[in-house]
């Protein structure tokens, strides 16, 4: 004996959470995709910009 016994929650219970969990992934995807986007445009812009700076003479960087 003294082997903890493990409730299982019902399946009720199991298919609230995996709903809400789906809602969820869904919502993040959604947002993913929007930032996405954004971020892409944003990454470009930002290596064009460093690449600039490393060329431009005296600006290299320090090792």
């Amino acid at each position: 004996s003294g082997v903890p016994t493990t409730v299982l929650p019902s399946d009720v219970e199991l298919d609230e959470k995996m709903t809400n969990y789906l809602q969820c992934v869904d919502q993040v995807e959604e947002a993913a995709n929007l930032l996405s986007s954004d971020v892409l445009a944003s990454q470009s812009v930002s290596s064009s910009i460093s690449v600039h700076a490393e060329s431009v003479p005296g600006n290299e960087r320090k090792t």
